[in-house]
């Protein structure tokens, strides 16, 4: 039974078949990532025994840390749809603030890697040795969906494809992406570089705003702070009140203890007054503001924020022991 979240099973730590994979994790240098147990025994049966299984949903920061321990290449193969093609783009940030390289597998043969392990296991293992850098992976599937014969294909590709790469922070590695999504839909890399200006966050005429453009790569885990800067300050001085005592952890955790200690929120303001590596997080948490909030909506966030917070700082405390 695919069971909700207990005191005992907690869906984002857990890597399907982590224990069996471990051994060919490291000989391998590599894991291979599916969706569900199925797709992970399914492959595993086809003799890519480094393979495990993300539950269902994209890769979480306890999961990241598990994997960037043993390796730093993983080869994601999420289900061939478009639930499967969200998870994919939500797991990619988080992967590579840890430094780690990613390959997707593109399938053929069937919907996900349990049909088409099963009924073509050699095809399969091809598949995966096959795997391709992820940002040509998803220039292929694009290029593939929308074409590039007409000015409306290409723009829908673009659309699609830049907020991506405004979000990579090597600012070499943005540049190789951008030149090569230049030659292969035929158009200046100038013109790809200015769309990806309008895709970040802009101070104009005094106002924090955020083009239509934005808003397709917004890190799960910054909604609660979009809720708090869509909520008044009376609401964010009840939540402040909840967190007393808890841990400030990584850069949300920091950009949390400022919003709540402001009596009077002004975003132009606080983004002006931030540090470098905070800035990023409050345009993630922008663009995941909703236009409005209610208290029961922003109580149960918060929970699951300060619960997320304590099981962090209990695995730091656990690793220093």
């Amino acid at each position: 039974m695919n069971s909700p979240e207990t005191e005992v099973y907690h869906k984002s730590r857990i890597l399907y078949g982590f224990s069996n994979a471990r051994v060919a994790i490291k000989k391998n240098n590599r894991v291979v990532m599916v969706e569900g147990q199925m797709d992970t025994i399914s492959s595993f049966g086809a003799g890519i025994t480094e393979t495990v299984g993300v539950g269902g949903t994209a890769l979480t920061v306890e999961m990241v840390e598990m994997i960037g321990r043993i390796t730093n290449n993983i080869v994601l193969a999420l289900d061939n749809d478009f639930a499967g093609e969200a998870a994919m783009k939500r797991s990619i940030d988080l992967a590579e603030k840890r430094g780690l390289s990613i390959k997707m597998v593109e399938m053929e043969g069937g919907k996900d890697p349990d049909e088409i392990s099963r009924n073509f296991p050699n095809k399969w293992k091809e598949m995966v040795e096959s795997a391709v850098p992820v940002y040509e992976f998803f220039f292929n599937r694009l290029i593939g969906r929308y074409g590039t014969e007409s000015v409306e294909g290409i723009s829908m590709v673009v659309k699609e494809i830049v907020p991506m790469l405004a979000s990579i922070e090597n600012s070499v590695i943005r540049e190789v992406w951008v030149r090569k999504l230049a030659e292969k839909i035929g158009v200046d890399k100038q013109r790809i570089e200015e769309e990806m200006g309008k895709s970040k966050l802009k101070i104009d005429n005094g106002q924090l705003r955020i083009s239509k453009e934005a808003g397709t790569n917004i890190f799960p885990d910054r909604t609660f702070m979009g809720m708090l800067l869509a909520a008044n300050d009376a609401g964010r001085g009840e939540i402040k009140k909840m967190f007393l005592g808890l841990p400030a952890i990584g850069a949300e955790g920091k950009l949390l203890v400022t919003i709540l200690n402001e009596d009077k929120l002004d975003l132009v303001k606080l983004r002006q007054d931030l540090a470098p590596e905070l800035v990023e997080v409050l345009e993630q948490a922008a663009l995941a503001q909703p236009e409005e909030v209610t208290e029961k909506e922003l109580v149960k966030s918060a929970v699951e924020w300060g619960k997320r917070m304590v099981r962090e700082e209990r695995m730091r405390l656990t690793e220093e022991i």
